[in-house]
């Protein structure tokens, strides 16, 4: 079949994740091939990663699509339950070390590896990237944090983000060493005390916070905007186009989730439509996004039959 490529590298940084484990190697391989469907110039994804992961990716059948990057980390080997901040997000001596490509001060756009890419990326990002070269100060762009409290996404950027999906034209020298100062600082107090570990999304909210472009909400969504705020799901779910997989994977067992996630429970719908990328029922990106549209959310009918009684 040939399909006719969107020219993007003219337009947009290449996509980038990281993996430091290779337990998430099927994260990778299916957000590479949810990518592909839409057409992305090759290679759809720059992973960065140590030599471990390197030898599992390449048994991959996607290595001829992504490039892969060595950087001086070790293959993580404690059980991921263990490396949790309270089932929001890893913690800073194993997270993605997104500081890295903040440091090399060019254009990024990164993507966890958690992610699934359910419409084509490209003309959105490029409306962003136009916005914010239209933006004095605004270099960093990504989605503000989903709070089941309210059941909302926070407005403005006053406080944090997500940094699931994040966009960087370029990043400061001054902005570097704030960065560098406080995850030294972070990794200082955790080993002083295991108690006071924090993760790497909040010290970057922290140093380009009320600085970045809130992005909508479709960038990001939030795979706990299914279970918990239905209605916003619905509203958003047609433009959605990355959905995250925050907390336990797809890909994981159902112990595995039990011991990373206190909410692992209610997701099902999505797990299965992970799956159905993983195995090649999409043809094309089209197919993917029609099919994630029409997709049936069980707790909309638990809200309703909720609010009946």
């Amino acid at each position: 079949m040939n399909h006719k490529r969107i020219p993007t590298s003219n337009k947009l940084p290449t996509f980038t994740t990281f993996i430091t484990t290779v337990s998430y190697v099927p994260g990778v391989v299916c957000l590479a091939k949810s990518l592909r469907l839409f057409q992305i110039n090759l290679p759809v994804l720059v992973v960065y990663t140590n030599k471990t992961v390197k030898d599992e990716l390449e048994k991959q059948d996607i290595s001829s699509i992504i490039r892969i990057h060595l950087i001086p980390i070790k293959a993580q080997t404690d059980h991921e339950s263990s490396q949790t901040h309270n089932g929001v997000g890893a913690l800073l001596h194993v997270d993605s070390p997104r500081r890295i490509l903040f440091r090399s001060k060019k254009p990024f756009i990164y993507l966890d590896a958690d992610l699934l890419c359910v419409s084509n990326p490209v003309e959105p990002f490029v409306k962003v990237v136009e916005q914010m070269k239209a933006l004095d100060g605004i270099t960093v762009a990504a989605c503000t944090a989903f709070r089941l409290k309210t059941k909302q996404y926070n407005k403005g950027n006053k406080k944090g983000f997500n940094a699931g999906v994040i966009v960087c034209l370029s990043c400061s020298e001054e902005d570097n060493i704030k960065i560098d100062a406080a995850v030294a600082k972070a990794m200082e107090e955790t080993m002083n005390n295991p108690k006071n570990a924090t993760t790497e999304e909040r010290i970057l909210s922290e140093v380009f916070k009320e600085r970045y472009l809130p992005l909508d909400a479709e960038f990001n969504l939030i795979k706990r905007v299914f279970k918990h705020s239905p209605k916003l799901w619905s509203k958003i779910k047609d433009f959605a186009i990355f959905v995250h997989y925050m907390g336990g994977k797809p890909w994981q067992s159902n112990e595995e989730k039990k011991l990373c996630d206190w909410d692992h429970e209610g997701y099902e719908v999505l797990e299965d439509f992970w799956h159905k990328v993983y195995s090649d029922q999409f043809l094309t990106g089209k197919e993917l996004t029609e099919a994630f549209v029409l997709l049936q959310n069980p707790h909309n009918v638990l809200t309703a039959e909720g609010n009946q009684s």
